[in-house]
């Protein structure tokens, strides 16, 4: 009979979609998938989802899980057990309290909690040999994320929330943030600003094609008419002069990409990643 693996799990608790990866001992990867995260938790509830969603691939490998990382787009405290803020998670506070034990108790392995961020830093850092380096870190999805690479490790703060760039009042001043915040940056930089923008009128592309890369070589038939650009205000949406539906995630890329020059004006770091399925490159070229 071939012996149990022992395994450690991983969660990527997104507002959208969870991920879920086993890894051994050795650095295999058993098993990685992605679902909707209100399919996970909305029938059986957050600890419940997650037991269920890990016991099933667990069963399916023969496996033991010696433990259990979940990354959060949350306020995660210094002792990496306790959940401060989750404003683009469904979850409300009852969910929050004592998760860490909660789950402990229901997978029977130690848990640990960490910033989404914080975790994709540290596999950018490792996979492009930046460790020893000053990096700056920005991912784009339901929200925005944040991170700064420093003396070996994500730069946590006295309390663990250094870094919330998508929370400082350099948004739209009549929006509310899910944090509850007025003019988050999220309120303009994030997909869910994405998502109310494209609901404001009925478009003739799906929401995914806003921030699709052009083909090579593909050229917009306005682009060739050279025009005096026109100054905007910051907060003011920027509308492509283009049919292109593919272009129109340009202006969109202007705020992470002023906020990340003017923070790398300020750190000076050696690098500055970005991430956010394809809106990387956009922001790469005007960072």
């Amino acid at each position: 009979m071939q012996k149990q693996r022992n395994v450690v799990a991983g969660v990527d608790m997104g507002a959208t979609h969870i991920r879920l990866c086993l890894q051994t001992a050795q650095g295999e990867a058993l098993h990685c998938e992605k679902r909707r995260t209100a399919d996970v938790i909305s029938a059986d509830g957050l600890v419940n989802g997650i037991k269920n969603l890990l016991q099933q691939q667990l069963t399916l490998h023969d496996a033991r899980c010696c433990g259990l990382v979940m990354g959060f787009p949350a306020l995660v405290a210094k002792d990496k057990r306790t959940i401060i803020s989750t404003p683009n998670l469904p979850l409300a506070a009852d969910d929050l309290y004592n998760l860490a034990d909660r789950l402990e108790a229901a997978l029977c392995c130690p848990v640990e909690f960490s910033r989404d961020v914080n975790l994709q830093l540290s596999f950018d850092v490792q996979e492009n040999g930046l460790q020893e380096q000053e990096v700056l870190a920005a991912y784009l999805g339901t929200g925005m994320g944040f991170t700064v690479w420093l003396n070996g490790g994500p730069w946590t703060g006295a309390h663990g929330v250094a870094g919330e760039l998508g929370h400082i009042p350099l948004g739209d001043d009549a929006l509310t943030c899910a944090c509850g915040n007025p003019a988050c940056l999220e309120t303009v930089c994030s997909g869910i600003a994405l998502k109310r923008w494209y609901e404001q009128q009925p478009r003739a592309y799906e929401l995914g094609e806003t921030v699709r890369p052009r083909r090579a070589g593909a050229v917009c038939p306005d682009a060739a008419k050279p025009r005096r650009p026109r100054h905007r205000h910051q907060h003011q949406p920027v509308r492509s002069r283009c049919g292109d539906p593919r272009r129109r995630g340009d202006g969109y890329a202007r705020l992470p990409a002023r906020r990340l020059n003017r923070d790398g004006q300020n750190l000076r770091p050696p690098s500055a990643p970005v991430s956010g399925r394809t809106l990387y490159r956009r922001l790469l070229f005007r960072v």
